[in-house]
């Protein structure tokens, strides 16, 4: 009874130390805090790719190459994204021309996100973008919503957060990175 106690004991510290070790060491993390994640993650591969706008035209991120540009990835389903775009419509009216705020619906049919935003009441202001292959998603690596992308005009990823950001830290960060 003491060994298998034991055993299982043993079992659970070797589970928890894997575990631990994954986590800290294998766990994306944001970009503009020492990490070296995002440092693999192309603006070009971002500005590669086609999506549709919101009147089923296509649209590439490749337009707003030199500009500044924000980029969100959200969904009807994600609790914290629509919060989110509207903080991203706050820092977008005050910022006007020197920042590109898009936002990227991810996998979701066109109708469905546009009806969404109509009964939010978040038309306007952003740049809304439509990925029914959730490719944007697949190649900024997502596993959390929302994710929000900032690049510079250089073109450069220079921050990537996983998870809601408030207005406070979306005006912080535009300065810090932009210099707005």
């Amino acid at each position: 009874m003491n060994r298998t106690k034991a055993i299982v004991g043993i079992a659970v510290i070797i589970l928890l130390g894997a575990g631990g070790f994954f986590f800290w060491n294998g766990y994306p993390k944001e970009s503009g805090q020492g990490d070296t994640y995002e440092q693999t993650l192309s603006a070009d591969a971002l500005f590669g790719l086609v999506l549709s706008d919101e009147n089923g035209d296509f649209a590439t991120l490749a337009d707003y190459k030199g500009r500044n540009v924000i980029i969100n990835a959200w969904a009807t389903w994600c609790p914290y994204c629509a919060g989110e775009l509207k903080e991203l419509a706050r820092v977008k009216n005050e910022y006007g021309d020197a920042l590109i705020v898009i936002a990227v619906n991810r996998g979701e049919p066109r109708e469905a996100a546009r009806s969404y935003l109509a009964q939010k009441n978040l038309e306007g202001t952003l740049r809304y973008l439509f990925d029914p292959d959730d490719s944007f998603y697949k190649t900024i690596r997502g596993f959390s919503m929302p994710e929000t992308i900032f690049i510079d005009k250089k073109g450069e990823v220079r921050f990537h957060k996983r998870g809601p950001m408030n207005t406070e830290e979306l005006r912080r960060r535009a300065q810090d990175i932009f210099g707005i």
